[in-house]
């Protein structure tokens, strides 16, 4: 069956540091991924582990063909911006140092996204132990983010990332007008642990900004944080496949999908496991 959406293979799906951030690895098996049909290209997910192999890792790509249509930024830097954010009332020095770290680590990110060929970058915008306790602060941050991923011809992405404060709708809808500048990725295990799929996907103005989808699979609920980890293929948890593939045809979605759900046995891969869910995403949210 022939795809109407870009799918893509996360690199996070085989890369840990149970396998030494094998990255070479997932390469070659997302190239055999792409070669056998079952995907079009991958998605790099940014490690602190990459920082001083960048120029690896992108010559690795470009050798192998494999195109990357997306870079998920590392997710500490919405970590930094929201422990930022909760410095800041009490120690405006350490605050402000942890901004800057964010966005230093920002352009790194910005800077490998554009020479692996990506033109959206997913972002973690409050994350941690602080999570979206201070909300205000970092969508403060927003667009400044926003332009100067810009400057790098790089389109950026907001994800419905776990909250422990509000809920990722409630912080997209107070987004204001920086939800017009940039894109939002829908995460299927997120949307579906903090029960907002059907909501999410239904509402008219979040809606149309979907840019890209993630998808996972999880077996609780918010407020369990416990059960965000492990995540599982798609169709192993509770989330709601044809409901949100029906939902995703009905708003007319037309971009980028990707499997993120870690298939790893100790240091070793379980290609079959990744091959089974990209070939149920391909027939169900794809084609």
């Amino acid at each position: 069956m022939e795809r109407k959406l870009t799918l893509l293979c996360s690199t996070g799906t085989m890369v840990s540091r149970y396998n030494g951030f094998d990255f070479m690895r997932a390469i070659r098996h997302i190239s055999s991924f792409v070669s056998e049909g079952l995907c079009d290209g991958a998605e790099l997910m940014m490690l602190p582990f990459y920082y001083d192999k960048t120029d690896r890792v992108i010559r690795a790509f470009r050798e192998s063909g494999v195109q990357v249509p997306v870079t998920h930024c590392e997710k500490e830097v919405g970590t930094l911006l929201s422990d930022a954010a909760a410095a800041a009332e009490k120690d405006g020095t350490r605050s402000a140092s942890l901004r800057e770290e964010a966005e230093r680590l920002f352009l790194l990110n910005c800077d490998a996204a554009a020479r692996a060929g990506s033109k959206m970058m997913v972002l973690h915008l409050w994350g941690g132990l602080n999570s979206d306790s201070h909300v205000e602060y970092n969508t403060d941050a927003l667009g400044g983010l926003i332009e100067a991923a810009g400057k790098y011809g790089v389109k950026l992405l907001i994800e419905n990332v776990p909250c422990t404060t509000h809920d990722p709708l409630t912080n997209w809808r107070a987004m204001g007008r920086c939800l017009s500048r940039c894109g939002l990725v829908f995460d299927t295990r997120f949307a579906t642990f903090h029960r907002q799929a059907k909501e999410t996907l239904s509402d008219p103005g979040i809606a149309a900004r979907i840019c890209h989808v993630h998808i996972g699979d999880v077996r609780g609920a918010a407020p369990d944080f416990s059960s965000i980890h492990p995540i599982y293929q798609p169709g192993d948890g509770i989330a709601d496949f044809p409901m949100i593939a029906e939902m995703l045809r009905k708003i007319g979605y037309g971009g980028s999908v990707t499997l993120e759900s870690p298939a790893m046995n100790g240091s070793g891969v379980v290609t079959s496991a990744l091959k089974k869910s990209l070939a149920f995403i391909g027939d169900l949210i794809c084609s």
